[in-house]
């Protein structure tokens, strides 16, 4: 029976060579789905941080037409004061 030598964490030991085959198809496999996730995250992220700008624009208008509406009202204060 053919066997080949596997290291994982650091052990070391034989296996027949359609396990091992099969093994590295398994690695293969979750390194695939490791970039997978990756790209899926990467685009989340991406997505992310395109709407928190889009919300902070959002939020400087509205704090803009606050303030001057804060003014306008100080200066309707002020008149009525006089």
């Amino acid at each position: 029976m053919l066997a080949r030598t596997i290291q994982r964490n650091t052990r070391i030991f034989a296996v027949p060579l359609h396990s091992a085959i099969g093994q590295s198809r398994m690695y293969a496999d979750d390194k695939f789905k490791e970039r997978e996730t990756a790209a899926e995250n990467q685009y989340i992220h991406k997505r992310q941080e395109e709407q928190l700008a889009a919300l902070q624009k959002k939020l400087a208008k509205i704090q803009k037409d606050a303030d001057k509406l804060q003014a306008e009202i100080n200066a309707k204060k002020a008149s009525e004061k006089k």
